[in-house]
């Protein structure tokens, strides 16, 4: 048992030593807004050569990376040039842009790093995908603000040209390879069909989500003109369900004439407007916060206020028997919404343009000038315009 644990103790010395010699110096330390600039967080080398730390950023700062734990700022390295991930000797303070749990990793040896909130839990390099091939050409993936890897893929014949920019491969893929930070395959990922999809994957874990985006023109982009008179974009979001691109927009911080741009960069406006799409055609106007739809299989689209409608009211008997109108209130989820606190009543639905809504069966939909609505005692009522759909029901 003696010579076992003295062996075991050589072993544990061995392995520190080396772990300390593969990542050059003996300690490092993250020192940043976080810890108030001082040695607190000391950095653990890891088997691959790398040191990493989990760090703790209540609101969004910097840091620099610090080798010989001393008061006074000794060896440091910072970043000058942010377009890369070289570190440089007494560098500037490197900007840390997400709050909560950060993972921090710094390659000493070839003087890179990198800080995300996808490696909170994983030192050393960050996943990669490999579509195969001979030589394998890995292609690294983008840490999401989820805290998720990233990467947009179009899945489908190897000969289909795909123009979607965020994908790391000109053409279509029928399988990719999922390669850990040992260099490791570690889940090879095939859709059920051809599209485009967007993989989320765990960096702890691995485990990965494969979330279908076929919502035509491999993404769409909303291109608005600034103040300074410069055009700018935001991606807009593919609704899986009803397969059309989606986004909240206020022209007041952004810009009040908009065109959208597919994944091919063909860009698209209206001549009329009539709501119908044209290559190369007029800027839209936006005059108010809307909802906007883009379905890009048929080349329409429509601006709505956020709800659907500018004002919805639910219209109840008063206690007078008489019916009163209570205005319902736009939510954030593009929801109507209204608290009812009383009994048991009967109501029906009136929006902005004097349409009124019931429910003939009642099923959860709305039909207009449909029968009135049965709701029990106190319960809030939400209401899809957009689906016209209502719960309770």
């Amino acid at each position: 048992m003696k010579y076992k644990l003295i062996f075991s103790a050589v072993l544990a010395s061995m392995s520190v030593a080396a772990q300390a010699n593969n990542c050059g110096p003996a300690t490092m330390y993250e020192r940043g807004t976080n810890n108030g600039w001082t040695n607190q967080n000391p950095m653990t080398c890891t088997l691959s050569g790398k040191w990493h730390t989990t760090a703790n950023f209540a609101a969004t700062g910097s840091l620099k990376f610090e080798v010989t734990g001393n008061t006074n700022w000794g060896e440091n390295y910072g970043d000058y040039n942010l377009s890369n991930p070289k570190v440089d000797a007494g560098g500037s303070n490197i900007p840390v842009n997400q709050t909560g749990n950060i993972g921090v990793w710094f390659d000493y040896i070839n003087k890179t790093y990198a800080i995300s909130k996808c490696i909170a839990a994983t030192p050393g390099p960050i996943p990669a995908l490999d579509s195969g091939g001979y030589p394998p050409t890995p292609r690294s993936m983008r840490c999401g603000s989820d805290g998720f890897w990233t990467q947009d893929l179009f899945f489908a014949p190897s000969n289909q040209t795909n123009y979607d920019t965020s994908s790391p491969w000109p053409t279509g893929i029928s399988s990719v390879k999922l390669i850990n930070n040992l260099s490791q395959v570690a889940a090879t990922i095939t859709p059920p069909t051809t599209g485009r999809y967007r993989l989320l994957v765990n960096g702890n874990s691995y485990s990965y989500q494969l979330i279908p985006e076929d919502c035509g023109g491999l993404g769409l982009k909303l291109s608005y003109i600034n103040s300074t008179g410069h055009e700018q974009s935001i991606p807009m979001i593919c609704n899986t369900q009803t397969l059309k691109y989606t986004l909240d927009y206020n022209p007041a911080a952004f810009g009040s004439n908009i065109r959208f741009i597919d994944g091919s960069n063909i860009a698209y406006g209206d001549n009329q407007p009539d709501g119908i799409l044209e290559t190369s055609g007029n800027l839209i106007p936006v005059t108010s916060a809307s909802k906007i739809t883009v379905d890009l299989r048929n080349k329409t689209y429509q601006i709505q206020p956020p709800c659907g409608t500018t004002s919805l009211s639910l219209l109840a008997p008063n206690a007078t028997g008489h019916e009163q109108a209570t205005p319902m209130t736009c939510g954030a989820d593009n929801k109507w919404h209204l608290q009812l606190s009383g009994q048991s009543t009967l109501y029906r639905l009136k929006d902005a343009q004097g349409v009124f809504w019931g429910d003939n069966q009642p099923d959860g939909t709305l039909d207009s000038y449909g029968n009135l609505i049965f709701v029990s005692g106190s319960t809030e009522i939400v209401v899809d315009y957009f689906a016209k759909t209502y719960t309770p029901h």
